[in-house]
């Protein structure tokens, strides 16, 4: 498999990203954004996200990738195109989480200089851009991956139900005993600051293929590949506000449970 681009089948890019850049350019913040029926989360996240990133010294845009969403997610993000440093990228059929974060991490470093920073967020509002202005200065410090965590002192989730808590805590207990990640807490938050040094890297060793789970497991499936490749890693305290998510969950909980489990078998066999 190559770096995803507009050629392949049910992939549809509006023009912005992958243009040449100067190698006297500052940095540059790309945040990438895979949607799934966010039609009503998308736009408030998108003013949030300008507005935080306007008030910083960086060159920064931001990639929409919608997953072949149902509802008017891509006719808003279109429309925003029109006020924004936006573009967006469309799948023409629903292909899960894992897809969208592949297209969103093969198609988000291009243009971008090694030492720039891409950030990935949720797209249903429940992430609070500001802390992107905390994650980057992490990178430029000397870290590759930055992670928004639920679990470092100061970290906090509101409005998620009591066993979606529990079952979160105990995943991360058992992929930090299995797994052990030096400066990780947070194995499965999709927020997430990343050296593009590191992304290139690891998508050009990897033919593209970096995430293999489709659905909610793939943040940690991700987060396992690149530390094979040494990644240093940070955190940040989040303040989870699920009380922000407009529409009810994509989850399915069991499902979500047991592809975690096969996934970390296959990573404990890839490492045995």
């Amino acid at each position: 498999m190559t770096l995803l681009d507009e050629s392949q089948p049910g992939l549809e890019k509006s023009p912005g990203i992958g243009g040449a850049r100067s190698p006297v350019s500052r940095t540059k913040v790309r945040v990438v954004l895979p949607a799934y029926n966010e039609e009503l989360a998308l736009e408030p996240l998108i003013r949030r996200i300008v507005q935080s990133l306007s008030e910083t010294p960086w060159e920064f845009d931001i990639l929409v990738v919608d997953d072949g969403s149902s509802d008017g997610t891509l006719e808003v993000a279109r429309e925003l195109q029109l006020d924004y440093p936006l573009t967006v990228i469309s799948h023409e059929q629903n292909r899960g989480l894992g897809a969208a974060i592949t297209t969103c991490l093969n198609e988000g470093i291009l243009g971008l200089a090694d030492d720039d920073v891409v950030v990935s967020m949720d797209a249903d509002n429940t992430h609070p851009p500001q802390l992107i202005t905390r994650m980057v200065p992490m990178i430029r410090e000397g870290r590759d991956i930055v992670i928004a965590s639920r679990y470092q002192a100061g970290g906090q989730v509101v409005g998620l139900a009591r066993h979606r808590e529990w079952l979160s805590f105990g995943a991360r207990l058992l992929m930090g005993v299995l797994f052990p990640i030096r400066g990780c807490r947070d194995y499965t938050c999709g927020y997430r600051a990343y050296r593009v040094g590191l992304l290139r890297k690891a998508i050009e060793h990897t033919g593209g293929c970096l995430v293999q789970e489709a659905g909610f497991a793939c943040m940690a499936d991700l987060l396992l590949s690149l530390s094979r490749f040494g990644a240093v890693v940070g955190e940040v305290p989040l303040l989870l506000r699920y009380d922000y998510k407009r529409g009810a969950s994509k989850m399915r909980l069991l499902e979500t449970v047991q592809r975690s489990f096969r996934m970390l078998v296959r990573h404990r066999v890839r490492r045995a």
